[in-house]
């Protein structure tokens, strides 16, 4: 709950601009993040087929009418996402347009990172099994490294908003950026 709260306007603008990548008819994973949470209702409206590991995530795209798969597993307390080896062989069945994940960091040298081995695994197979992969983050991620490694930096694209000249110009080295205000 506390970290859904932080940097909320930021969020707001990022996971606007990730839902303007999905197009209709669009499979997509969404990842189990406060972030990927925030392009929900961006989605309304939109013919396409949610696939997530968050149980909020799940609750409010049925709310919204979304077509909806909620991934089973085992439920992580902290975060109401699904991990485990139940999660990781259903993603073996699926492919995805685009994926959507939240990271907890994003750095040059290291990639991207989450503290959670069981996360960093269902992240790692929806990149594996996604055409286009997206990472939305707020600034307070860049240059931080946490214990899990999930992709290089060149696996995905990022998208954020307020970062510096010199992050983005490190970033525009190793991947593609998309700044979120539009």
């Amino acid at each position: 709950d506390i970290k859904s709260g932080l940097n909320m306007d930021d969020k707001h603008l990022i996971a606007k601009r990730a839902a303007a990548f999905v197009e209709e008819e669009d499979v997509i994973f969404l990842d189990a993040g406060s972030t990927t949470f925030e392009m929900i209702p961006f989605l309304q409206g939109k013919k396409v087929t949610v696939v997530t590991n968050g149980v909020p995530h799940a609750s409010l795209l049925a709310d919204l009418n979304i077509s909806t798969i909620l991934l089973g597993g085992k439920i992580k307390l902290e975060t109401k996402a699904i991990i485990g080896s139940t999660c990781l062989r259903q993603l073996d069945d699926y492919r995805f347009n685009k994926v959507f994940l939240g990271m907890n960091g994003v750095d040059v040298e290291f990639g991207f990172t989450t503290p959670d081995i069981e996360e960093a695994a269902i992240k790692a197979k929806a990149i594996e099994h996604g055409a286009r992969k997206y990472v939305l983050v707020d600034e307070s991620k860049f240059g931080v490294v946490t214990f899990s490694k999930v992709a290089e930096l060149a696996d995905c694209d990022v998208i954020s908003v307020n970062v510096s000249e010199r992050k983005r110009k490190k970033l525009a080295e190793a991947t593609t950026y998309w700044e979120a205000k539009i």
